[in-house]
């Protein structure tokens, strides 16, 4: 038996010994690597340690100088300035998001880093005394806190104590804590089972189980791993979070996974091809001026450039990486994307770009957004999702995940069911157009169906939206714009007035009324979230029209500043479709619409 397994065994004898006292009863002093039995553990050189947590936006010696005097940087909230002495039930901001990253303990290594690299005590002891004091705080019968152990809070700390137990000093305390953790990841009851929680949950076992020799925590981990790379990514590269960030997060983790368990000598599960196409998806889903588009839980996020992949290119404004292959892409899990190129004929940011959701009901990240679109053009986003808040159980929550917040039509006096799913019944693109048609579920008693017409030269978009249902009622179709748009309207064509960037609202049916509502709170409407608890008032163009049979017809046309060039001539509607003749800066298009297609082409 080799002086590792004969020393593991040691240490497994303590860790049991351990748990079974309170934190306080185990030595508390420092001692060195060759007094302690847990002194042959493996070593920073055997296992992953580049790829340890650190949960702050600011430099490490910031954020290990400020823990030094008490105050606390996690993630993109506020500093906190906290007691010396933590009860570990502390709620600065009143936010379920600093909460549960307290929890998590990542913080703690740039305590462990900035140690490493001054060889300051101070900081070592600090991160040992805040680690300690955490676990006096939180047994699993009784913790201070009930995001203490939470699956994810419980994911992230154990992949924090094997960082750190990689680096500090053999700790014999600290490897009982993180077998008491590599326990709790493995016991089926605890495994959350699906999105980043789960996976977050196997990539701490795979730490726990190379750290401790547990073969069997390692075997359960890829078997997890290998299970989810199937539920959470589809065979297009697209996640299951209904939200284009955590497409990006979920491609991190996955290769996370890959790396830590190569680096314990575990093959991963043998088909990442998945994984490996999430890249792709993000080109799409990239604006042309280099952020994700805001869809679900995503809001002022900017494109990550994954080298030599069609995500860097879109990125980096078309300097470096794989050229995407393609303008418009319909994705499975309910996405489509188009643009009006790749910066060849004009700068990359001034494409047109738009997006449209349909397909399974909210869940995970996602929102109450099946059959909205969102438009960009001339630098600027145009019509836009709003974000998503925070992630409290608030008011602001629930109206950003709602469908009012939504370039979307919504239908008084009935609650949207958010699980019933939107579907594609067609989609298709020719040399001038892209199309697609979906039915939104979301409401039992209206049928509903909206179509999507995309010019792929010109930029514009023409949506038509029916509802019919046996009783009456008022529809809004709602189109959200940034909080500097200042919009005006006549009724049936609206017009915003940015320095660069607008957008101009054109219903092509009358029988409606229009009204601009930015700010209100009673309901809940006119609101814009830049980042994480951000909320700002911000215009929303509210065409109403009410009956048991009602259409909209909307064309929306990017234009740069002051008045847009835009003229509508010829209009034609069918029960099944329309046509008309668009002129946008001297270029005009015939559009014909009906029951099985769209055609575009030059206009006489």
């Amino acid at each position: 038996m080799s002086l590792h397994a004969v020393a593991r065994r040691w240490v497994t004898l303590f860790v049991v010994t351990a748990l079974l006292l309170p934190t306080g009863a185990v030595a508390s002093s420092r001692p060195a690597p060759s007094t302690t039995a847990a002194g042959a553990r493996v070593t920073q050189a055997d296992g992953p340690t580049e790829d340890c947590p650190h949960d702050a936006s600011v430099s490490i010696k910031q954020v290990a100088d400020d823990l030094l005097i008490d105050r606390y940087h996690l993630g993109s909230h506020p500093v906190a300035t906290l007691p010396h002495d933590l009860a570990w039930n502390e709620d600065p901001f009143g936010d379920v998001n600093w909460r549960e990253r307290q929890h998590m303990l990542r913080y703690v290594m740039a305590l462990v880093y900035q140690w490493r690299k001054t060889s300051a005590d101070r900081y070592l002891d600090r991160a040992l005394e805040l680690v300690r004091s955490w676990l006096d705080h939180n047994p699993i019968s009784a913790p201070a806190s009930p995001f203490a152990w939470n699956d994810q809070a419980t994911a992230w700390r154990t992949m924090t104590l094997v960082c750190m137990a990689r680096i500090v000093p053999a700790t014999a305390w600290l490897d009982a804590a993180i077998a008491l953790h590599g326990e709790r990841l493995a016991d089926k009851r605890y495994y959350s089972g699906t999105g980043n929680h789960g996976l977050n949950q196997s990539i701490g076992l795979v730490d726990a189980g190379c750290y401790l020799d547990r073969s069997d925590w390692q075997a359960l981990a890829v078997k997890r791993i290998d299970r989810m790379r199937v539920q959470v990514i589809d065979t297009q590269g697209v996640s299951n979070e209904q939200a284009v960030r955590y497409d990006l997060y979920d491609y991190r983790q996955f290769e996370l996974a890959r790396k830590h368990l190569t680096m314990c000598g575990r093959d991963a599960p043998a088909d990442l091809e998945r994984v490996g196409r999430i890249p792709s998806f993000l080109a799409y889903a990239t604006r042309p001026d280099g952020y994700y588009e805001t869809i679900g839980d995503t809001a002022g996020y900017r494109a990550q450039s994954i080298p030599g992949t069609p995500s860097e290119f879109s990125a980096t404004a078309g300097r470096r990486g794989q050229r995407p292959a393609h303008l418009v892409r319909f994705y499975e899990r309910g996405y489509a994307f188009g643009r009006t190129g790749w910066g060849d004929e004009r700068p990359f940011a001034d494409e047109t770009f738009f997006s449209a959701r349909y397909g399974p009901g909210m869940s995970h990240h996602g929102h109450d957004d099946s059959g909205a679109v969102t438009l960009y053009g001339y630098g600027s986003p145009l019509l836009v999702d709003p974000g998503y808040g925070d992630f409290n159980a608030s008011v602001w929550r629930a109206y950003f995940r709602s469908r009012r917040a939504h370039n979307a039509v919504v239908a008084d006096g009935l609650t949207s069911a958010t699980g019933r799913p939107a579907t594609l019944e067609r989609s298709a693109l020719s040399e001038r157009a892209a199309e697609l048609r979906v039915r939104i579920g979301v409401y039992p008693s209206v049928t509903m169906r909206r179509r999507i017409v995309f010019s792929r030269e010109l930029g514009y978009l023409i949506v038509e939206d029916t509802m019919n249902s046996a009783t009456a009622r008022r529809y809004r179709q709602l189109w959200h714009l940034l909080p500097d748009a200042q919009p005006t309207t006549d009724g049936l064509r609206t017009v915003s007035h940015r320095d660069r960037g607008n957008v101009l609202i054109r219903q092509l049916l009358a029988g409606g009324t229009t009204r601009i509502v930015t700010g209100s709170t009673d309901p809940r409407q006119g609101w814009y979230s830049a980042k994480y608890g951000d909320h700002r008032p911000a215009p929303v163009v509210e065409y109403r029209q009410s009956g048991t049979n009602v259409r909209f017809i909307t064309l929306l046309v990017p234009f740069a500043s002051g008045s847009p060039d835009v003229t509508v001539s010829g209009l034609t509607v069918t029960t099944s479709g329309f046509s008309l003749t668009v002129d946008v800066r001297g270029q005009r298009e015939r559009v014909l619409a009906t029951s099985g297609g769209v055609r575009i082409s030059d206009a006489p």
